[in-house]
């Protein structure tokens, strides 16, 4: 299983010391390119590693920005939807080169509806994006990434989703999409609301974070295809809110061995097809990992009538 670092499940604000940076504004004065120095407001330069990108500056009516597979784009941070207030779409669209978040720490962040009132888009269908610091995906506001290939790669730290009280992410992953990173929190603080809704892909993450908390709507997840590889799920409910993670056609693997005792199901937070299905385990000794998938067998429909809930359980 694919390995970055394990970590406590906490958002991680800041790791290191980031060195300054200095803003670089979209424009889009000319087209919708990246790599096209006269779409940003420094006379002709095209952002690198030295610059915090900021799109959604409504001086500039350019909403749309592109990176294909002819650019290689290089950055301190990202920062989509930037004027707080401004609720006008800004949409960073992806669908081949490369794109390199350089910036560590509370200064390198990628951030999607960054400020109040604003919204952000990111979406992804072919490239590689590595960032070295938080995804945030409404850190303040309505932050969203639509993934349907490429690979995105996150070191240091991991994605946010609802990263702020009253904020809302959400993560929408088909096709082909992987993603790496040491961590996934589907709602993040108190009185953000988040989800990821999976039908294709992958996610492959040391802890996979699904929570509620005081105040918001909480964390869910809808897992209908594709496959998460998590080495933990860690599960946070307050106040008789629950964080569901409900697998409706995809897989769940999770290091070790886990059968119906597993808490999360006990408790209810882990549901098969909205909690119309069995879940089942299978458990392979050789890489000592359990396989989790849904199971929507007639006889479970009769089990739920009556009130009871099946577990299958095979081991290798």
């Amino acid at each position: 299983m694919w390995k970055i670092l394990r970590l406590t499940m906490v958002c991680v604000l800041g790791l290191s010391v980031n060195v300054f940076a200095a803003d670089i504004i979209w424009t889009g004065a000319v087209s919708d390119r990246w790599d096209h120095g006269d779409n940003w407001n420094q006379g002709g330069v095209v952002p690198d590693s030295s610059y915090v990108v900021r799109i959604g500056d409504n001086t500039y009516p350019s909403t749309s920005v592109l990176i294909d597979s002819s650019t290689t784009a290089v950055c301190n941070n990202v920062k989509l939807g930037t004027q707080s207030g401004n609720t006008t779409q800004y949409t960073l669209t992806m669908t081949g080169g490369t794109l390199n978040q350089t910036g560590t720490g509370s200064g390198g962040r990628f951030q999607i509806g960054e400020q109040s009132g604003t919204n952000g888009v990111f979406n992804l269908s072919g490239g590689v994006v590595t960032v070295n610091s938080n995804v945030m995906l409404g850190e303040r506001s309505q932050g969203a990434v639509n993934m349907s290939g490429g690979t995105f790669t996150v070191y240091n730290a991991g994605i946010n989703m609802g990263a702020r009280g009253g904020s809302y992410g959400e993560l929408n992953l088909s096709g082909d999409g992987t993603i790496n990173t040491p961590f996934v929190a589907c709602g993040d603080d108190g009185g953000a609301t988040a989800y990821v809704n999976m039908t294709g892909g992958v996610i492959n993450t040391d802890t996979l974070g699904v929570n509620a908390y005081t105040g918001g709507m909480g964390g869910t997840m809808l897992l209908a295809g594709g496959t998460v590889n998590a080495g933990a799920v860690s599960m946070t409910n307050e106040d008789d809110l629950d964080g569901i993670l409900d697998i409706a056609g995809g897989t769940l693997v999770l290091d070790g061995e886990f059968d119906s005792s597993w808490t999360y199901y006990v408790d209810g937070w882990v549901v098969a097809n909205g909690g119309a299905g069995t879940l089942d385990f299978d458990y392979d000794g050789v890489s000592d990992t359990t396989t989790i998938t849904a199971v929507p067998e007639p006889a479970t429909l009769s089990l739920l009538a009556l009130g009871g809930l099946g577990v299958l359980i095979r081991r290798k």
